[in-house]
């Protein structure tokens, strides 16, 4: 008969790790979807959801993720959006890992992972993480024949998102003549609440970012004239209009053709006009105690890039979590899409080819952002 070995326990009697450490820096390491399916562990776990400081930290721990979407020749002019994640700074090239055929007639740039999306007169706000929507009640178009465009946007100090239409009216002469609003506050409105006429005339599908709670939009007009455009702000919190002046050193030729983004908590436009040059041309919005004023930065692109400016015809910039600048180019097709990003810090691009894109025709505005996936819910919606 064998005899039974003897186990020595030992006890760790060294405390427990703070809850800070196991959540903010162990559990925000973890996969957005991994992080879901611990809700059913504890309440605490379930609260990371929806806990701000944990998805700030969530989101600066994770790599870059980018979505690629356009209108499409197939159906014709509907979005088609493509979810590319870059697996190290030092790849050359990137597959699409997930391929995401969302069709829509119009779609706002996302905010912390939230999609949103235009259908007819129909809003959708579309969380891809658990592939939930929220469709918003339809909107009064205020025209017969009005065209639609929608803006999506967030207040940061009163956390509230906000979808803003505007419905243009033109003439038998193709000239904008009216433009009138609707607003739709998330998890607080039932229904959409319209605004006067304010002065401010939506030209066209234009370029827009929030930056810091306010929208800013080009491709607007104080009259209808495109020679006098200018770029309309939103500010989300109290709901005014506003405008500011292009840069003085811009050509208003360049107006329909720059770009929108942010750059370390203000708004910048870049244009691309010198690019063959190998100089991108960016203005940021600086502001003092009494004024705001635009002050240019030149960035040097490499040289033996360049003749992406000859192929390209499609052009979209954004900032990333780690606050690069960038660029994504494609020509009329999909059949070759690079993606160039500038370290401001190191002054260094690296370049990524995107290979595996369903060949496709370009139609309308070609986009990139960094997709945020998010862990946001409480939005009265089922996120």
């Amino acid at each position: 008969m064998k005899r039974k070995r003897d186990v020595n326990v030992i006890f760790d009697e060294s405390p427990p790790l703070p809850e800070e450490i196991i959540f903010f820096e162990i559990f925000a390491r973890l996969p957005i979807k991994s992080v879901f399916q611990f809700r059913c562990v504890s309440k605490f776990c379930r609260s990371l959801t929806s806990d701000r400081l944990f998805i700030a930290a969530q989101c600066h721990r994770s790599p870059p993720t980018y979505l690629l979407s356009y209108p499409s020749s197939s159906p014709l002019y509907q979005h088609v959006f493509h979810y590319l994640n870059p697996n190290n700074h030092s790849q050359s090239e990137i597959f699409i890992e997930h391929f995401r055929d969302l069709r829509y007639d119009s779609y706002a740039k996302s905010i912390n992972g939230l999609m949103c999306m235009l259908r007819g007169k129909q809003v959708i706000i579309r969380n891809l993480v658990t592939n939930n929507q929220f469709v918003l009640p339809y909107f009064h178009s205020h025209f017969q024949l009005g065209k639609h465009y929608v803006y999506f946007c967030y207040c940061p100090k009163k956390d509230k998102y906000k979808v803003l239409v505007a419905t243009s009216k033109r003439n038998r002469n193709l000239n904008v003549v009216s433009t009138r609003y609707s607003i739709f506050t998330l998890g607080v409105d039932e229904a959409w609440r319209g605004f006067d006429h304010l002065g401010l005339y939506q030209l066209g599908q234009s370029k827009s970012v929030c930056v810091d709670g306010v929208l800013y939009c080009t491709n607007f007009s104080t009259t209808s004239e495109v020679e006098n455009g200018i770029i309309a702000t939103f500010d989300v919190g109290s709901e005014d209009f506003g405008v500011i002046t292009y840069p003085e050193e811009l050509s208003p030729l360049r107006y329909k053709l720059c770009h929108l983004i942010e750059v370390k908590g203000v708004i910048a436009i870049i244009d691309i006009d010198d690019l063959e040059s190998c100089v991108i041309r960016m203005w940021i919005r600086v502001k003092s105690l009494s004024s705001e004023c635009w002050i240019e930065n030149r960035v040097l692109f490499p040289s033996r890039w360049t003749k992406i400016y000859n192929v390209a015809n499609n052009f979209s910039f954004t900032t990333n979590r780690n606050g690069e600048i960038v660029l994504a180019s494609c020509g009329m097709s999909t059949t070759k899409c690079w993606i160039f990003v500038y370290n401001m810090g190191k002054k260094e691009w690296r370049r990524i080819e995107v290979l595996g894109l369903q060949r496709d025709v370009i139609f309308g505005d070609f986009l990139i952002e960094d997709y945020v996936e998010p862990l946001l819910r409480g939005l009265g919606s089922p996120f």
